[in-house]
């Protein structure tokens, strides 16, 4: 005999009918092959929840890397070290143009003025090759470029090369409007 006590979720419970006194029953086998569901999985509204909390959570994570790792990669790339000498790459854009400047600066030890190759690159094009020499032992020596604004976003990147030693600089400066 079937109990009589209800069930929750898609199948209540035994199926009866009985017009009549004709009585109509179903085994456990053949109500399982009924139900929508045979390998128990929940009602879709659980699992449309947990899939879009899923995506919540996505959505969160990728913030958080634009939000806050983002300007630390960026940042990492505008200064560096090459032999004896620290470079710094700055930009910042005034109404007309965007102004560069390149900050060298030697160890208090090292041997100064030595040649080194700046090549300067606006948006993946070479516009500036020049050479200069480090400054001496201690010092620090600031070269300024200027360009005239033609995008709304600007990427320079500046390639040092002293002897055999190599570094590459960069930045991007947005539209400041």
């Amino acid at each position: 005999m079937p109990s009589s006590r209800k069930k929750p979720g898609i199948n209540q419970g035994p199926e009866i009918y009985d017009p009549e006194a004709l009585r109509v029953e179903s085994s456990r086998s053949e109500r399982i092959e009924m139900s929508r569901f045979t390998d128990g999985r929940r009602a879709p509204s659980s699992s449309r929840k947990k899939a879009m909390k899923i995506v919540l959570l996505d959505l969160l994570l990728l913030c958080i890397i634009g939000g806050v790792l983002y300007p630390f990669i960026v940042e990492m790339n505008k200064s560096g070290d090459l032999e004896e000498t620290r470079c710094r790459l700055e930009l910042r854009r005034s109404q007309e143009d965007v102004l560069v400047s390149l900050k060298m600066r030697t160890d208090d030890d090292a041997a100064g003025n030595r040649p080194v190759d700046i090549t300067v690159y606006v948006n993946g094009r070479e516009t500036e090759s020049f050479t200069d020499l480090t400054p001496p032992g201690g010092m620090e020596r600031t070269l300024r470029y200027s360009l005239k604004e033609a995008e709304e976003k600007v990427k320079v990147e500046i390639l040092l090369e002293i002897e055999d030693a190599s570094l590459r600089l960069n930045a991007v400066s947005s539209a400041s409007r």
